[in-house]
């Protein structure tokens, strides 16, 4: 899917809780993911609560080399988005609206995010990997 696709939602706006809210724009019975895996993410960034259509986007992966990593859970990304994404599954698209406190908050983001902003970010999961697992006998 690219940066060009058109927004198919699968369903209704989900409160996750309030604040943060999410659609799923392509559900996929890829490989769910969970906290602790290490991901590879497109994201597209808007400010404010852009529900519908095709937002002005001020930030996207899609025109970068390569998409974001981050593990989930680890307080790596947005707190909106380490919440945001659970319940996903590789190649699943979603979009979520992100009041300012599960996003930047008061501080907002230099020049790109004023403070206080609330923001619409689309994310779709391109790969995961499964976090190394420490202990257990070496034979």
């Amino acid at each position: 899917m690219t940066n060009e696709a058109a927004v198919e939602a699968t369903g209704q706006w989900t409160e996750i809780e309030p604040g943060l809210s999410y659609l799923d724009l392509r559900k996929s019975d890829g490989e769910p993911i969970a906290t602790g895996d290490i991901v590879q993410v497109h994201y597209q960034v808007a400010l404010g609560d852009l529900r519908d259509g095709q937002p002005p986007w001020i930030d996207s992966s899609w025109e970068k080399p390569k998409p974001f990593q981050f593990r989930i859970g680890a307080g790596e990304v947005l707190k909106g988005i380490d919440v945001g994404v659970a319940g996903m599954r590789v190649a699943g698209e979603r979009r979520m609206v992100l009041a300012p406190e599960w996003a930047y908050g008061e501080r907002g983001l230099a020049e790109l995010v004023p403070g206080g902003s609330t923001l619409t970010i689309q994310v779709y999961i391109v790969m995961k990997e499964e976090p190394e697992r420490t202990g257990g006998a070496e034979g």
